[in-house]
């Protein structure tokens, strides 16, 4: 068995789905600490990690040289991950309000989204079938 095997056996998730999830815990922490947990796109507070998300200011996929646009760190941002959805369907959207940010960002459709998802994953393990 492989390092990452025992280890994703361990943690009962891939290992880097693991890794990857403590990663973005710990800069939302950060984030919080340096208060700079304020969504970009809407302007209200990040609430949880689960809804955090890390974003491009301007679209780098079309820059002159994507790459160095890519990696700079002043072109970065944080925002609510259904903000960061939607502005890549209407990148200039900002919600005028916060109760057009926080109807968006419904707990209760994502919570389901995220129960309807993590069953999925559940059933194709269960099947012994890949599931990222």
């Amino acid at each position: 068995m492989s390092s990452n095997s025992i280890k994703s056996k361990l943690l009962g998730v891939p290992f880097g789905t693991a890794n990857a999830r403590l990663k973005k815990a710990l800069m939302f922490s950060l984030a919080q600490k340096l208060e700079m947990d304020c969504c970009h796109r809407c302007g209200i507070r990040i609430e949880s990690v689960e809804v955090f998300s890390i974003e491009h200011k301007s679209e780098w996929q079309r820059a002159a040289d994507p790459v160095s646009t890519f990696f700079d760190l002043e072109n970065i941002a944080f925002s609510h991950l259904l903000c960061n959805i939607r502005a890549g369907y209407k990148p200039y959207k900002r919600f005028s309000s916060k109760k057009e940010c926080d109807a968006f960002n419904d707990k209760k459709n994502r919570t389901k989204k995220i129960a309807s998802k993590q069953g999925w994953r559940d059933r194709q393990r269960a099947a012994g079938l890949p599931y990222c």
